[in-house]
């Protein structure tokens, strides 16, 4: 005769699937979306978004390379993907080629597709309070330009309109990208180079007449284009990847930006990858992935609100054993006190946050059932059966070390059926938790 497995085996699997409920099928990929026209030149977007059921997903801005004049929003398919299994929204943008317009055409681009992002973030399942920007090569350079120019007017804009929005961001990862052209030398100052077909004037001529006012205009350009002109306090963490032979982009213009960084205090790290090109190694991109989860995740929470309602034995208590928080890969403790001595089934239910009421923290009230002050906060996606034993009862459970877990939130509440109550139910306060390390 087979053993069954023990009921906590089915109780802490029902658990998991109500916490995290994802499914390859629930995530979505939306290409070719308009963020705007300027001058009729469509400009668009890809968004991958993650499962549902994870609230508000943090956002990736994903920013291709190709040196300004090529390379499209297609680049981030590999590495989107690797950030939707981690919980992460991303919009790979495509912005204007220095080919259809010169700088700071691209850096407008790209800001208005920020703006345009949070004025849709409720519609797509985005957190416009959790916004990173990342690239390679030259789109790492427009990402740490984004990271230091927020609240620049003239590279501001008006690509897209939404104004009322805000195209800062709160961390960037820079992967290879330039960031002082008077600093790279060599081919870079030619006539046909990337940097000097962008700003529209060979980078050498316009060295060569740093002090000729007919050139005020150009060298203004340059230093506009450079992240580092714009470096204060206030701007987000940075992650600086670069690899040491690197045969495009000297890694030197990575150490100029990390020392200017850290000049005004920012926090910043500068990851020199040894026999690497003009690319990366993907252990240091998941590097840099972990770096946007370290900043863009919440920590653990578990904050108690509401009230529970009279029964026998007082107002049952739900709360956390003393230091505990709801954390990847770390058992979790709440308990139930002041249960009714007249005894009966005690529960603990848990809900997701997007119910109607539970996501609002409006309470279902039971007063028309005779129980007066006793409010459901949560959607009950599951109900587990507990043990109580003078008074209290205890429910431990484990987070699986799932990444895609951090920032889940989740609601629960104790319930009684309480034997000397006249409406025979009691039930406790409500709390809500965020799962993080």
């Amino acid at each position: 005769m087979k053993r069954r497995p023990p009921l906590k085996w089915f109780l802490a699997a029902a658990l998991f699937w109500a916490l995290f409920p994802l499914s390859a099928n629930s995530q979505k990929i939306l290409k070719d979306i308009e963020y705007a026209k300027p001058g009729g030149i469509s400009l668009k977007l890809d968004l991958y978004l993650p499962a549902k059921g994870l609230g508000p997903a943090p956002l990736v801005v994903w920013i291709h390379g190709g040196g300004w004049y090529a390379g499209g929003k297609e680049e981030a398919r590999f590495g989107a993907l690797a950030l939707m299994l981690r919980g992460f929204a991303v919009a790979s943008v495509n912005y204007r080629l220095s080919t259809q317009a010169k700088f700071p055409a691209q850096i407008w681009d790209c800001k208005g597709a920020v703006r345009w992002l949070r004025a849709h973030a409720s519609k797509y399942g985005l957190d416009p309070r959790r916004v990173a920007a990342l690239g390679p090569s030259a789109g790492g350079h427009l990402s740490a330009l984004l990271g230091t120019s927020s609240g620049v007017a003239r590279l501001e804009g008006t690509v897209g309109g939404n104004l009322r929005e805000s195209s800062s961001v709160m961390a960037v990862v820079d992967f290879y990208g330039p960031t002082d052209f008077f600093k790279e030398g060599g081919f870079h100052n030619s006539p046909s180079s990337p940097e000097s077909v962008l700003i529209g004037k060979p980078l050498g001529e316009i060295l060569a007449n740093l002090k000729n006012p007919a050139y005020a205009k150009w060298v203004a350009l340059v230093r506009d284009a450079n992240p580092m002109t714009f470096v204060d306090p206030k701007d987000p963490p940075f992650y600086i990847a670069h690899g040491l032979d690197d045969p495009l982009v000297p890694y030197t213009q990575s150490t100029l930006l990390e020392a200017a960084l850290k000049k005004a205090g920012v926090p910043v790290t500068l990851k020199l990858v040894p026999m690497a090109g003009h690319g990366l190694p993907s252990s240091d991109v998941n590097k840099a992935f972990d770096f946007l989860e370290k900043i863009l995740r919440p920590s653990s929470v578990f904050k108690p609100f509401g009230k529970g309602c009279l029964g026998t034995g007082g107002v049952p208590v739900l709360n956390a054993t003393p230091g505990g928080f709801p954390a990847l890969g770390k058992a979790f403790q709440v308990y139930l006190s002041n249960l009714p001595s007249s005894g009966g089934a005690v529960f603990l239910a848990v809900g997701d946050s997007s119910s109607s009421w539970a996501g609002m923290h409006l309470p279902l009230s039971l007063n028309s059932l005779g129980m007066r002050g006793c409010n459901i906060y949560t959607d009950m996606d599951i109900v587990l059966p507990l043990t109580a034993s003078k008074g209290r009862a205890y429910y431990t459970y484990t987070f699986p070390s799932n990444r895609a877990l951090l920032g889940r939130r989740f609601y629960i509440q104790g319930m009684v059926l309480d034997r000397g109550s006249s409406g025979g139910l009691t039930v406790s306060n409500a709390a809500m938790g965020v799962v993080g390390r």
